[in-house]
């Protein structure tokens, strides 16, 4: 399967020549920077080719890679080509993101890392995160989402599809919801609505006073019995404050099969 993600991350590079023709804020698909080096902004895997494969249970996705490209030293040239034909790299864990010294300290990283702990405990504090596929709706380094063009964001949610439906994991966990005012309306929740899944909800009691998690189970097509979580963005939400329902979030649907009468329709 790395001959699969060898060539979605061909196809994501189509998506950056197209996304280079249309864009009004003059992006471009490779830049100049430090010393006249050029850097990709398609960034499109943060974990190693042969995770996309069927045997991954899980899968984490994003909205697209943000921030200024890093130097080609660090994850956007030779390294990361290294990096994605490597046994056991997540960006989420191994990357040093711009504004730290360290690598997986970057709030957003913080964040994912300790939701991940707690949906999927494992002796190795960064093996859940190991063991599931990473990657983006959108796989071109934007400053902020809305500066995709709706053209382009269509192509994305076309190619996660694609990936859904090769992998066909038992997990879908996504980075954004649009649910709060501070989430971007292109988020992962939105891709998936996008491709006109059938979702049956499964109610999760949580404080009305803070952004919803979302959660519920695909019942038909290629997808189907993939239980689907939607967490508020994590850049912009403090998700380690609620602890308790994530925990509950576990225990009564990421780990159960539960009995989803009680559906609610999905905003």
């Amino acid at each position: 399967m790395t001959d699969f993600a060898k060539n979605m991350h061909e196809h994501a590079n189509d998506i950056g020549d197209k996304m280079e023709a249309v864009s009004q804020v003059g992006w471009k698909k490779k830049v100049r920077r430090h010393g006249g080096k050029v850097i990709s902004n398609v960034k499109p895997f943060y974990s190693p080719y042969h995770m996309f494969d069927p045997s991954t249970k899980r899968v984490f996705i994003g909205v697209n890679p943000a921030g200024k490209p890093w130097d080609p030293d660090d994850t956007t040239g030779t390294k990361y080509a290294k990096l994605l034909g490597s046994d056991d790299y997540n960006a989420y864990v191994d990357e040093v993101w711009e504004g730290e010294s360290v690598n997986g300290r970057a709030e957003l990283q913080v964040n994912v890392q300790k939701v991940f702990e707690t949906l999927f405990p494992h002796s190795e504090a960064d093996r859940s995160l190991r063991d599931t596929a990473c990657f983006n709706v959108c796989p071109l380094r934007t400053k902020k989402p809305k500066f995709i063009p709706d053209e382009i964001w269509e192509d994305c949610v076309d190619w996660t599809r694609e990936i859904l439906e090769t992998i066909k994991p038992e997990i879908i966990i996504c980075n954004g919801n649009g649910l709060k005012t501070s989430d971007p309306p292109k988020s992962p929740w939105a891709s998936l609505q996008q491709m006109h899944l059938d979702i049956r909800p499964y109610v999760l009691e949580q404080p009305r006073t803070v952004a919803p998690i979302t959660c519920g189970t695909i019942m038909s097509g290629p997808l189907k019995d993939a239980k689907v979580v939607g967490f508020p963005h994590m850049s912009w939400n403090n998700v380690q404050t609620r602890r308790g329902t994530i925990s509950a979030l576990k225990d009564r649907f990421i780990d159960r099969r539960i009995n989803q009468t009680k559906a609610t329709p999905i905003h």
